[in-house]
C-alpha cells in the first residue's frame, strides 16, 4: 500500500529565521525542500540532505505540515551538528 503525503497550502505557518538553500533561482527554506522530496514522483532521483530530513522524520505527521515546525526542527538540528 503506498504512502500518500498531502503538501499543505502554500504559506501554511509563519518561517522562522531558517538557512535557506538556493535551488535555480529560487529560494527554498527546509520546509519546501522537505515537500517537494516527499511528494516526488516513485521513479524520481530527487534527494535532500540528512540535516533536512532526519529531523523532519522526527516530526509528527501533524507537524510536517506546519512550516514553522519543520524549519525550527532542521535549525535546532544542524545547530547540535555545529556545536
Amino acid at each position: 500500500m503506498a504512502h500518500r503525503c498531502l503538501r499543505p497550502e502554500k504559506g501554511a505557518g509563519a518561517a522562522p529565521q531558517a538557512r535557506q538553500e538556493i535551488q535555480g533561482d529560487q529560494m527554498k527554506d527546509a520546509f519546501d525542500l522537505w515537500w517537494e522530496w516527499a511528494v516526488k514522483p516513485v521513479d524520481s532521483y530527487l534527494t535532500i540532505l540528512a540535516e533536512t530530513h532526519n529531523p523532519v522524520m522526527g516530526l509528527s505527521d501533524e507537524d510536517r505540515r506546519h512550516r514553522a515546525k519543520v524549519n525550527e526542527a532542521v535549525r535546532r538540528w544542524r545547530e547540535r551538528q555545529d556545536a
